[in-house]
């Protein structure tokens, strides 16, 4: 059994192990919270070009695991994206 002319299911599937999974996105309603698992090895990742409202977002984890070490947007330490951010940020999450 193929995926048939229309595969976006997988596509669909893949981005979410990505975006739920590696990168621990969580949608929240005042803004994103990041819960990441990178294993040893994989690091530095970037995850560029990211929409999320009016923003696009360039998200890079160092390190491995899962404990995050500190995380930044845009060079200030913070813990969310805030929902009202508009135009390009970087996100900087050091895992230990």
């Amino acid at each position: 059994m193929g995926a048939g002319p229309d595969p976006t299911w997988s596509v669909t599937g893949c981005l979410r192990l990505i975006h739920q999974g590696v990168f621990g996105i969580r949608h929240q309603r005042d803004g994103i919270r990041f819960a990441p698992s990178l294993p040893h090895g994989w690091g530095p990742v970037t995850l560029h070009d990211m929409p999320y409202r009016d923003m696009t977002l360039d998200v890079t984890l160092t390190g491995s695991g899962r404990r995050v070490a500190s995380s930044t947007v845009d060079g200030h330490h913070r813990t969310t994206v805030p929902a009202g951010l508009r135009g390009r940020h970087r996100v900087r999450i050091e895992l230990r």
